[in-house]
Order: structure tokens, then sequence, then C-alpha cells
């Protein structure tokens, strides 16, 4: 998911969650512009990809990670699960 949690999406929670789901893609209007996000799991590798508008910080938390990651622009990141 993508959620705020800054004022005027300046910053965003980026928590995917398969859910029994083996890909999702979507967007999010903000004021700054759309978020993007796809990913994908496939044999046992979780591929996660977002885009977020200039001056947005994303907080990532992949699937099985305990901390989130600090990510801003493109994002690619991959986790076997």
């Amino acid at each position: 998911g993508v959620e705020p949690v800054g004022v005027g999406f300046s910053a965003v929670d980026l928590t995917p969650l398969p859910c029994g789901l083996d890909r999702a893609s979507g967007s999010v209007v903000t004021p700054v512009g759309s978020i993007e996000v796809d990913w994908t799991l496939e044999e046992g590798v979780f591929r996660y990809r977002a885009t977020l508008p200039d001056g947005v910080v994303g907080r990532l938390k992949l699937p099985g990670e305990f901390e989130p990651e600090e990510v801003m622009g493109q994002v690619e990141r991959s986790a076997r699960l």
C-alpha cells in the first residue's frame, strides 16, 4: 500500500502486502504528482518498482523485512521470500 505520513504527501510509507496475490499495480494521485507502484511474486522472488514525484520521500518495507528503507525517485528492489 501507499500511505501518506508527511504533510501534502511529502513522505509516504510503501508497504506492499502480497496477501495471496502474485502481482499488483496502481497509482495514487497526490498534490505533487502521481505515485506509481508495481510488484510481482514469481518463484519465491518478490520484485517491486515505484516512481515517486520529485521531493517525495518513501519509506519502503518489503515483505519479510523489519526496517524500512528510505527511497526517492525511481525505485527497484527485489527480495527472496
